[in-house]
Parts: C-alpha cells; sequence; structure tokens
C-alpha cells in the first residue's frame, strides 16, 4: 500500500471516529434534559416516527458497527495477495486501492450521516431536511453499487493473460524461493551460533580443568618442600636441646 493511499485511510479514518465521539459528548452532555418521549427516528419526510429515549443510541451503534466492517474489511483487503479476479497484477494492486478507497469513504458517510446530520436533529428535535437525508441516501447507494462496478471495469481493463501468468507465476515463485533462502539462511545462523557457544563453553571448561591440574601440581610440590623444612627445624631444636643438656 502506498505512502498517500495509507495517509488517506488515516485521514478518513480519524474524521469518522472523530464525528462519533463528538455525537457521544453532545449526548452526554444533554442526556439529563431529554425528555422519555424525545423523537429518535425520522420517516421519508423527514418528521420523527419514533419517540423513545431508550432508542436513541440507535445512530452510535449503526456508526461503530459501520467502522469496524469496513476496518475488518479494509484489513483483509490488504493482506490478500490476490483479490479473487482474473486479472494481471497491475489489475490486482488496483483493484485492492479501489476497495480501501471506497470502503473508506462509505465508513466517512455512515459516521458523518448517522453521528452527525442524525445526531443533531435528534439533540435538537429538528426534523431532517430530506434533501440532505435522500442525498446521504444516494451516496451510500453509490458506495455499495461502487463495488461491483469497480470489480467488472478492472476485469475487462486489465485481463490476465497467459504472459501476465506466466511472468506472476515467475515472481512468486522467485518470492518462495527468497523466502526459502532467507528462512534457510536464519536457521544456518542459529546452528552456528550454537556451534560457537557449544565450542565457548568446551574451551572454558577446558581452561578451567588446566587451572585446576596447575593448582594440585603446585600443592603436590609444596608439600614434601614443607615437610622436609619441617624436619630440618625439628632437628634444629633437638641439636640445640640436646647441646644445652651436655652443657649442663
Amino acid at each position: 500500500m502506498s505512502k498517500m493511499l495509507k495517509m488517506t485511510h488515516v485521514i478518513m479514518t480519524v474524521l469518522s471516529l472523530l464525528f462519533f465521539i463528538v455525537a457521544a459528548v453532545r449526548l452526554f452532555f444533554a442526556w439529563d434534559s431529554l425528555p422519555d418521549d424525545i423523537g429518535v427516528h425520522f420517516n421519508s419526510d423527514g418528521n420523527f416516527d419514533v419517540f423513545d429515549k431508550q432508542h436513541i443510541f440507535y445512530p452510535y451503534i449503526v456508526t461503530i458497527a459501520a467502522i469496524a466492517v469496513c476496518e475488518t474489511f479494509e484489513l483483509i483487503t490488504r493482506k490478500l495477495k490476490k483479490m479473487g479476479l482474473a486479472v494481471n497484477e497491475t489489475g490486482n494492486n488496483a483493484l485492492r486501492t479501489a476497495t480501501i478507497l471506497i470502503l473508506d469513504l462509505l465508513m466517512l458517510l455512515f459516521s458523518g450521516f448517522f453521528s452527525g446530520i442524525w445526531v443533531d436533529c435528534v439533540l435538537t428535535q429538528q426534523p431532517m431536511n430530506t434533501f440532505i437525508g435522500r442525498c446521504a441516501c444516494y451516496l451510500l447507494f453509490a458506495c455499495i453499487i461502487a463495488f461491483p462496478v469497480t470489480f467488472i471495469v478492472i476485469r475487462v481493463k486489465y485481463p490476465k493473460n497467459k504472459k501476465s501468468e506466466t511472468v506472476d507465476e515467475a515472481a512468486e515463485e522467485a518470492d518462495d524461493k527468497k523466502n526459502t533462502s532467507e528462512s534457510d539462511e536464519q536457521t544456518k545462523n542459529e546452528t552456528t551460533d550454537k556451534i560457537t557457544e557449544a565450542s565457548k563453553k568446551e574451551d572454558k571448561a577446558e581452561k578451567e580443568d588446566t587451572e585446576n591440574e596447575s593448582a594440585e601440581k603446585e600443592s603436590a610440590t609444596e608439600a614434601p618442600e614443607y615437610s622436609s623444612k619441617k624436619k630440618t627445624k625439628n632437628k634444629s631444636k633437638n641439636k640445640a636441646s640436646k647441646n644445652k643438656k651436655d652443657r649442663k
């Protein structure tokens, strides 16, 4: 997905959420002052036909549902490698881009109409302008119709011929080989790291063994020297005591 498409998606999502948040804040501050028989739904003439405070959350639920559905389908669209039509790579990318844009526009229209126009009319208890309501309905209907129309246009404009199919298969094969080689290289690096770590441990163990052997040899060498010095010292003491006795 291009940077421009990502930016458009972010802007559309933020605006849709903003409509909902503003409507929720307005309802929060106006809740205590709303009557129980407040008008919450409109007929084809723009006048209220349902009066029940408990149904005032209807436009909010529709807005959240529309945002959730559009975002889910956009996520699926971005993750799919192929969109399901027999088109070449260019057509596949064009279909993905068009689908995301239509979903973004549909999400914004739902949010703007229900959380913007509908909620404003309910909170102010003003009938809905029939022209605005019909325009919003026509736009929503046009966005829904745009899906099959876009599919047909792209299918006709970017047909998948044998050459493009061969190129796509070669590209997929190259991607698979690249992924396989990357995986093999990663496995090889992990094996090398394990071998290096094991070698370091062995070297450390050998070094410790060598140090222990050297310490044992040094202690074994020092022991006889210490015993001989002790014997010499004892002899000197015995000789000195004997000389002392003789003098006496």
